[in-house]
């Protein structure tokens, strides 16, 4: 079964999944507004759908910087540097969110 987030199949993208999910509920329980939310999500979710395509971890434990920054040098020879700073924005909150989870 291919996942709707990544659309990789079910198997290791399915364990960042499962974090990102997480996030959003914390996202959606701070009371942010809807739009913070969608770019958040938005950037946790192509930064899923890289992992996956590229064959990198995708486990929280097992990422390291260099592949968020992987995940930023590509963005940045498709997208505007806004949006690869939006991005990592986006995963900054993400990554400090996991980090305060443990």
């Amino acid at each position: 079964m291919v996942s709707p987030l990544t659309g990789a199949a079910h198997g290791t993208a399915r364990r960042l999944e499962r974090e990102i999910a997480s996030f959003a509920r914390h996202l959606r329980a701070a009371n942010l507004s809807p739009k913070t939310i969608g770019t958040y999500l938005e950037s946790t979710g192509q930064f899923a759908q890289f992992v996956a395509a590229t064959g990198r971890p995708a486990t929280l434990d097992a990422l390291r910087r260099e592949d968020l920054e992987a995940f930023i040098e590509d963005l940045l020879g498709r997208h505007s540097p806004a949006t690869a700073r939006n991005r990592y924005a986006g995963l900054q909150t993400f990554f400090r969110w996991a980090i305060e989870e443990g």
